[in-house]
């Protein structure tokens, strides 16, 4: 399969590492704090039992009941509970202390790094969705460019078969196609002005070009395609065809971090709707307070959503080539990807 143009020019490192992308829709949703573990707990439940110098202010005036506590590093890294009020959290000694919902495998050595984080908890705990969730759904609202070189082979032709990139479905994913036809030399590919388009043949993709090309001919195409789909998984950058997303500490994606933070933002906000709409147990004035202030929220991200789609997303050059008919001709007119048999009624 041909390399993709992976990172973009204002992105350091290869990518953008989960973490970093969590700890700023964390920032912006509410509640994170990260702390190292100062002291092994062995009083009481130790392995209930997480001590640190800087965990908690009383005096401050927040508390930490009802966030999460999630183990960033060591032998129990990704091991998250939720943090409780128990008559044994607030201090034991010079350290501050919290107490967790069930016992860890064992106490928390020194040195260990937590992050502490509310409303929401890093990864997914029954039926509350995971910041890492909100993310990888932000990531499949955007859009990440690749570019592929192309060989024509086996004859004279203009169609070429898509079955090796099942990720390129539309033809507005396509946002140049470039060739060296009439060009001398190895020099840099033109964008075609000739018409193209995808057509379908049961589960067979084909991308229609506007000539006929002789055997060996190259094309480039610089396509979107769905930013949870391109992912580096600490090894390689590769196309996820399943399970898309990041999904450990060690991936990364391309996504701009604004792009993660906005569209991941309005993701959670509308978790957090339904969330407190159907908690039985929440007070009616409350309950209805609050979802004033995250219909509020909702619809200023959702704007924030749409003035980034607007704007920045990449879209097609206007001297391309549009689409001629031949088959069933896929496409829809944004510019950007989206997964099959979804619906362009946009759900941010």
């Amino acid at each position: 399969m041909p390399t993709p143009l992976i990172v973009p020019t204002n992105v350091s490192g290869g990518g953008i590492a989960l973490p970093r992308y969590r700890e700023l829709l964390a920032d912006e949703l509410g509640f994170l704090q990260t702390t190292t573990v100062t002291t092994a707990a062995t009083s009481g439940e130790a392995r209930r039992v997480v001590l640190a110098d800087e965990l908690r202010d009383d005096e401050a005036g927040y508390g930490l009941l009802g966030t999460w506590l999630y183990v960033r590093t060591g032998v129990l890294a990704g091991t998250q509970r939720r943090i409780l009020n128990d008559s044994e959290a607030g201090y034991q000694g010079t350290s501050s202390a919290v107490v967790l919902s069930r016992p860890l495998d064992a106490p928390l050595a020194v040195g260990t790094v937590v992050d502490i984080t509310g409303p929401l908890p890093i990864k997914r705990h029954l039926g509350v969705k995971g910041l890492n969730d909100c993310v990888t759904e932000g990531l499949a609202r955007c859009p990440a460019q690749a570019i592929l070189t192309l060989e024509l082979t086996g004859g004279s032709s203009n169609r070429l078969s898509l079955d090796d990139y099942p990720w390129l479905t539309h033809v507005d994913q396509i946002l140049t196609i470039s060739e060296y036809y009439g060009v001398v030399g190895a020099n840099t590919a033109h964008p075609t002005t000739l018409p193209y388009s995808i057509a379908t043949n049961g589960v067979s993709r084909e991308l229609v070009l506007g000539r006929q090309y002789s055997a060996d001919e190259t094309v480039e195409i610089q396509a979107t395609l769905s930013g949870d789909r391109l992912i580096y998984d600490g090894t390689t950058w590769d196309y996820r065809t399943e399970n898309p997303g990041l999904h450990d500490d060690n991936d990364r994606a391309v996504i701009p971090e604004h792009w993660a933070t906005t569209f991941g933002m309005s993701r959670a906000l509308r978790f957090l709707y339904r969330w407190v709409r159907d908690n039985r147990q929440m007070n009616r004035d409350e309950k209805r307070d609050m979802l004033a202030d995250l219909m509020i929220e909702r619809q200023k991200w959702a704007s924030a959503c749409m003035v980034l789609r607007d704007q920045e997303f990449p879209r097609a050059r206007a001297t391309s080539g549009r689409p001629l008919i031949h088959g069933t001709v896929s496409g829809h007119g944004d510019g950007y990807p989206i997964e099959s048999g979804a619906s362009w009624g946009w759900s941010w």
